[in-house]
């Protein structure tokens, strides 16, 4: 319900009731307004959360990422609020384990931001891993988000050649 009606300019409250069976989730409401044959619409977002579930969440971006061995990455880590105040803890792993993976700060205030660092050597073996950032509340409740690092040997391009015949230098990791 939106109480008052308005008369322009002014201003009302949006009371959104949510029954206990409601899923959860992110759902889009739609608030439109008309005056005469004006019409003005704005969408804002109601996230419906269960008892116990953290009033905060966390995001790293972009989700996806490659490297060659010896490369490193860096990602954004988003904390937001859905209610909460204070400060989250941040920690990060690596599944395999890589050489190195830190967050610029592991204390955040919410919201905020921190920056994601990954690096590779040459021992780490190409392929996927699974990098989860995860939130502390002060209150104990937890939040994370996951990012994925695939890994290519070391000197590799997506360059394409013209044939099977033209000799390809293949970089050493090692040299």
């Amino acid at each position: 319900t939106i109480t008052p009606v308005v008369t322009a300019p002014g201003r009302a409250t949006l009371t959104a009731a949510v029954s206990a069976a409601a899923a959860r989730g992110v759902y889009r409401l739609t608030i439109t307004g008309q005056s005469g044959e004006l019409v003005r619409s704005r969408t804002v977002t109601l996230r419906v959360l269960a008892p116990g579930d953290p009033r905060f969440g966390v995001v790293v971006q972009p989700g996806h990422q490659l490297a060659n061995q010896r490369q490193g990455v860096t990602a954004f880590v988003g904390v937001d609020s859905f209610g909460a105040t204070g400060v989250i803890t941040l920690g990060v792993s690596a599944d395999p384990p890589l050489p190195a993976a830190f967050l610029f700060s592991t204390e955040v205030p919410l919201p905020g931001t921190t920056t994601l660092q990954v690096s590779t050597d040459c021992d780490t073996a190409p392929g996927d891993y699974n990098l989860t950032v995860t939130g502390t509340a002060e209150d104990g409740a937890t939040a994370s988000a996951g990012a994925v690092l695939t890994v290519q040997p070391f000197g590799s391009t997506a360059t394409q050649h013209p044939s099977t015949d033209t000799p390809i230098a293949i970089p050493d990791c090692d040299a």
